[in-house]
């Protein structure tokens, strides 16, 4: 903190947008900026898919959570701090998730900027891009405003994550295909199994804040199960579709390229069946708009024998 207000000088910081994980490093943040005659507003940011001040947040209560990996590694926490918990809760002045996707569009920004960074210093970054101008009428952000986002990891590896924004099923068909989800233990060649895709459709879920279960009765065959609860609890209605696909070997051209030509998409599992997952994703976010009164539950199987 000292660092931060050498290199600020004279000027004050109106915000700060600071990684959260575990919180520790967000509660000495707000303590810092948030002392007795000092107004800084102090904003938590986390990944989606490990979001659990936000979640503690929203239910008004800490909870402890199970997250999804992320490439945001620093931040992928379940439980906040017990003793960030209090402070955070009453101190901060808003709190964003972002996902794997903004993070690393906000690391090739900074880039651009000539600052080497790594995943978790782009989440503040990415934080603060996405915010509409209705939220920044509501955090009070002008072109007078100074914003602090402090690098707090520097520059390292990692697998280039896909976009978790679209909402279009044909769109996101595509993206389904270009994740190698063979079977593992099908065909001569054992495939890349299930979890790529698992972790793609749980980071989906969680970035709509639709409730998201993670089942994995056999290491390496993940289930995913979204859910959209009802307003009364009467019968439910649920979208059944598996994830993996069979060996990518004997497919002419890339049997990952999702790409359309004359209408039609190309890709192992395109039809089989990729397509009726995006459609049943699509289906479920669609349903959050809709307060149905039974629940509307979308499974997401490690095995088409799952799916029958």
């Amino acid at each position: 903190m000292s660092e931060i207000e050498e290199q600020l000088g004279e000027e004050l910081a109106t915000h700060v947008f600071v990684p959260v994980g575990v919180g520790s490093f967000a509660q000495a943040v707000n303590s810092h900026f948030r002392r007795q005659g000092r107004s800084t507003r102090v904003i938590g940011v986390e990944p989606d898919t490990a979001a659990c001040l936000w979640k503690s947040l929203s239910g008004g209560a800490s909870i402890a959570i199970e997250t999804v990996p992320t490439i945001m590694a620093g931040l992928d926490c379940g439980t906040v701090s017990t003793t960030a918990w209090p402070i955070l809760s009453k101190g901060l002045c808003a709190s964003v998730t972002v996902s794997d996707f903004e993070a690393h569009c906000a690391l090739v920004y900074l880039g651009s900027c000539g600052v080497s960074a790594g995943p978790c210093s782009g989440g503040p970054v990415a934080a603060l891009r996405r915010l509409s101008p209705a939220d920044r009428e509501r955090l009070a952000i002008d072109w007078h405003s100074v914003i602090v986002l402090p690098c707090t990891e520097g520059a390292r590896d990692y697998d280039i994550p896909l976009d978790v924004a679209t909402d279009d099923p044909v769109a996101l068909t595509q993206l389904l295909v270009q994740i190698d989800s063979a079977h593992l233990n099908e065909g001569s060649v054992p495939g890349s199994g299930d979890t790529a895709i698992a972790r793609y459709i749980a980071a989906w879920l969680e970035h709509r804040d639709l409730e998201c279960h993670w089942i994995e009765t056999t290491p390496g065959r993940p289930s995913i199960v979204g859910v959209v609860r009802g307003t009364d609890g009467v019968q439910s209605i649920t979208f059944n579709g598996h994830i993996d696909t069979v060996a990518l070997v004997g497919y002419d051209n890339d049997p990952l390229s999702g790409t359309i030509e004359n209408g039609k998409l190309y890709g192992r599992g395109a039809a089989d069946m990729k397509c009726g997952v995006a459609a049943a994703m699509v289906a479920l976010a669609n349903s959050k708009q809709l307060a149905l009164r039974g629940d509307v539950i979308f499974a997401g199987a490690a095995d088409d024998l799952g799916s029958d």
